[in-house]
């Protein structure tokens, strides 16, 4: 039951797809599994310096630890997500990450790429109304041509190659390449609905 309600806040906190798995929508909202942070507290009462700063972060780094062996183990579950957010606790120790709705469906892949779309049973095919490749978030945002003047402008500002294995750490390096980067993210992810064109 509480893991239900921590699912029902993540996904409004994240403005994620009710599609996206819990983990996925754990670690994109940078909030651990519930039952870690039940755990971590119960550590917490049970020690005499509980109100130390220094504690509460060792705590902290321990449920850290146990969220990152849980996100690396569950080998089957948001395959997409753990290509872009490897590192749990680099992600969350970012303090400028902010959401929004196009930057989440980009990180959890629920969102307007066509192998979401095919699989939910929206379209029929999966196929990139621009190029004809199969379309999915790294082709989206990594490959197709139709964005290659944004995707090259925001290389530009950024001063380095946005790629699947550089655009989280480019983003966690300055709030300006965080800012930069989304805004490419919600421009491509706000044109192909305006475009409506997924087969």
């Amino acid at each position: 039951m509480l893991l239900s309600i921590q699912r029902k806040a993540l996904l409004r906190i994240s403005s994620g797809y009710r599609t996206m798995s819990t983990m996925a929508a754990q670690v994109i909202a940078g909030i651990p599994p519930v039952t870690l942070l039940i755990e971590e507290r119960l550590h917490l009462y049970s020690r005499d310096d509980a109100k130390l700063r220094t504690t509460r972060l060792l705590e902290r780094s321990t449920t850290l630890e146990k969220w990152q062996r849980m996100w690396s183990d569950h080998s089957e579950t948001a395959m997409w997500s753990k290509t872009m957010i490897p590192d749990v606790r680099q992600w969350v120790s970012c303090k400028h990450r902010r959401l929004d709705f196009y930057l989440t469906q980009f990180l959890s892949g629920h969102g307007y790429f066509g192998d979401y779309t095919k699989r939910m049973g929206i379209t029929e095919g999966s196929i990139c109304g621009y190029c004809g490749a199969e379309d999915s978030p790294e082709h989206t945002i990594f490959v197709c041509q139709r964005w290659a003047a944004w995707r090259s402008n925001t290389e530009s500002v950024i001063g380095a190659e946005v790629t699947s294995r550089s655009i989280i750490i480019l983003m966690m390096k300055s709030k300006e390449n965080w800012n930069t980067i989304q805004r490419f993210v919600r421009n491509v992810m706000n044109a192909k609905r305006r475009d409506d064109i997924l087969h």
